[in-house]
């Protein structure tokens, strides 16, 4: 199920864009059905926009077209794609992690800090050092 839903989205378009507002830039990319995801923020003078799109599809072409036809700009435009080998080492990494999470659980170990926040502490030392 896990490979499935990576295999199913694993390319990214990030995009930014000029001389849109958001509300047209959602419609122009809600539009389009090579798009599984899309998100877009206002960044400086222009859109950031990421775009998630499905195994051997390419909404580059399309989200070009669309937006060149609504009188938007884009001034920066970037692929990228998982290869089957990065899909396995998130799927096997994130199986590892659960595993080691499990395993402690059952031996009554519940860690003081969730990931998110050794990951904090970790930098904030870091920070410290440097």
């Amino acid at each position: 199920e896990q490979l499935e839903e990576s295999l199913n989205k694993n390319g990214k378009l990030t995009l930014v864009v000029k001389n849109c507002t958001v509300e047209l830039a959602e419609r122009i990319f809600g539009g389009l059905e090579e798009v599984d995801s899309c998100t877009i923020a206002e960044e400086g003078d222009g859109l950031h926009v990421e775009v998630g799109y499905g195994f051997g599809s390419d909404p580059a072409e399309e989200i070009f077209k669309g937006l060149a036809s609504s009188g938007c700009v884009i001034t920066e435009m970037h692929h990228e794609r998982l290869s089957l080998e990065d899909i396995f080492l998130r799927l096997t990494e994130g199986e590892v992690k659960e595993e080691a999470l499990a395993d402690d659980r059952e031996d009554g170990y519940t860690p003081l800090f969730t990931e998110e926040q050794e990951e904090e502490n970790d930098d904030e030392a870091e920070e410290e050092e440097a």
